[in-house]
């Protein structure tokens, strides 16, 4: 992981945008809003990720050196994405959730650190 004052500054706001979305998933569930629920995740994964930070940071990706510093920024967002996903969607798909947290190249304890 990249220290976050390391980070640049849009991924510094999809972290930010990722911990602002962490609790409003906590508010759906603790007032059984599943409706609500599912409109967060929607429009965490269709117009913040894909239509903007992917869209943003594919070049990184995709262009930059395996262990390049611009690519290992984004790689530091992304794990954050991936450990928020699955976490909100283990109460609903625990299955899910289960099977992708043992897939994860990574072992995560309950806390979610590394």
């Amino acid at each position: 992981r990249v220290p976050y004052h390391d980070l640049p500054a849009l991924d510094k706001y999809m972290l930010y945008r990722l911990s602002r979305v962490s609790g409003e998933i906590t508010d759906a569930f603790d007032s059984y809003s599943f409706s609500r629920f599912y409109a967060i995740m929607q429009k965490l994964t269709v117009t913040e990720l894909s239509n903007f930070y992917l869209d943003i940071a594919k070049d990184r990706l995709y262009i930059d050196g395996l262990g390049g510093p611009r690519r290992r920024t984004c790689q530091t967002v992304l794990h954050a994405v991936l450990e928020l996903l699955l976490r909100g969607i283990a109460p609903v798909l625990p299955h899910m959730a289960e099977d992708a947290f043992l897939a994860m190249p990574y072992k995560v304890d309950r806390e979610g650190q590394k």
